[in-house]
């Protein structure tokens, strides 16, 4: 799922690849993902699209929009959909903040409200530095950008990091359960709440 690292390296790719072109067609992928909404029956996409000239993509949060000719906007991010350029069939491609929390020393389930002041500006930090590093190297390491590559931005605490030692303390990391998805962390340099 695209998020802000990844968002700001396919808005830059796609300015530099895609603007001015003129979309030839389109099809909307139908593959069922829970987190997938369209505002648009699949038809139309195919009807509207082709013929569109693409504008100015601007990263704003998990998603990229794109401005069209007509007024349009095209909106990707926070849905699981992915982007690629590819020049003619022959090359079609097949089909953080867990880290900014580790480096906060915080525990997923901790309410905002209850961090100290000390705690606030290390979040506020981790932020920074987390999401600083991850735009330099392109994103998350298993997202893919524009040209169907991988970032370079290797993620501290995510499902391979599961049972191996903390890189802080050594503790075994965990995986938990926390509104609907997983979370990862170092039950020592995160305590729970």
């Amino acid at each position: 799922m695209m998020e802000l690292p990844e968002a700001v390296t396919i808005a830059g790719q796609m300015n530099a690849e895609l603007r001015g072109r003129r979309i030839a067609s389109a099809e909307r992928e139908n593959s069922p993902h829970k987190w997938v909404f369209y505002n648009r029956p699949r038809a139309d996409y195919e009807r509207i699209l082709p013929g569109k000239v693409i504008g100015q993509s601007r990263a704003e949060g998990s998603h990229v929009n794109t401005g069209l000719t007509g007024g349009l906007t095209l909106q990707l991010g926070d849905g699981g959909e992915r982007i690629f350029l590819h020049e003619d069939d022959t090359a079609l491609p097949e089909k953080h903040l867990q880290d900014i929390l580790f480096r906060a020393g915080l525990h997923p389930r901790r309410k905002v409200r209850t961090v100290p002041p000390a705690g606030q500006r290390k979040l506020y930090h981790a932020i920074r530095k987390v999401l600083t590093e991850a735009i330099a190297k392109g994103g998350r390491d298993d997202e893919l950008d524009l040209f169907a590559r991988g970032g370079r931005y290797v993620r501290q605490m995510d499902r391979r990091a599961k049972g191996r030692p903390c890189p802080q303390c050594g503790t075994p990391v965990e995986k938990i359960q926390y509104l609907g998805g997983a979370c990862y962390l170092c039950p020592t340099c995160q305590p729970a709440p």
